[in-house]
């Protein structure tokens, strides 16, 4: 159910890298737009299978009806979180296609290793296996959030940098 949005983030970085480079922030943000938009809706869909057909798509893998539960729990709880984890993975492509692989890798290291893997120690020792399921809803849920802010804030202010640049320019050229 992810790797559709893999792909996605696969053409965002080379389209983004291309359009970046030419100077052309509006198409990389019209990208972005559309993008989280798809991955979000995305994400929406498959929650709503993994809410009505979760123990039948357990069920595929094992018949054994602790592993369906277990299996159904997860389904249910991670996969609401399904379209954040779209954003971090579109957001930290895009990074990476306009040279900001350092945010990108902040924003991975962000998920499992602030956010997931603390939770899922604590969460665990309260609610078990569940408890690891719920970390994982949370980790996508904060870290795709933040992910949004940073590829808005860094296309907004290239966005102002080259305004400015275009300004100064024209004032320039007055002179």
């Amino acid at each position: 159910n992810l790797m559709i949005v893999m792909a996605l983030a696969s053409v965002i970085t080379i389209f983004s890298g291309q359009n970046w480079s030419m100077k052309k922030e509006v198409r990389v943000k019209s990208a972005y737009k559309i993008s989280t938009l798809f991955v979000m809706g995305w994400g929406v869909l498959n929650f709503i299978v993994c809410l009505l057909f979760s123990a039948d798509l357990a069920r595929v893998f094992n018949t054994d009806e602790s592993v369906v539960k277990i299996a159904s729990d997860f389904l249910v709880i991670v996969s609401f979180s399904y379209g954040f984890q779209g954003l971090i993975m579109v957001s930290g492509a895009l990074l990476n296609g306009i040279n900001k692989p350092i945010q990108a890798m902040i924003i991975t290291l962000l998920r499992m290793l602030v956010v997931y893997v603390p939770l899922a120690w604590i969460l665990s020792n309260y609610f078990g296996l569940t408890g690891i399921f719920w970390a994982a809803f949370l980790a996508n849920i904060v870290s795709g959030i933040y992910a949004f802010i940073s590829v808005r804030s860094k296309i907004a202010h290239k966005h102002a940098v080259s305004l400015k640049v275009a300004f100064s320019t024209l004032v320039n050229r007055k002179k």
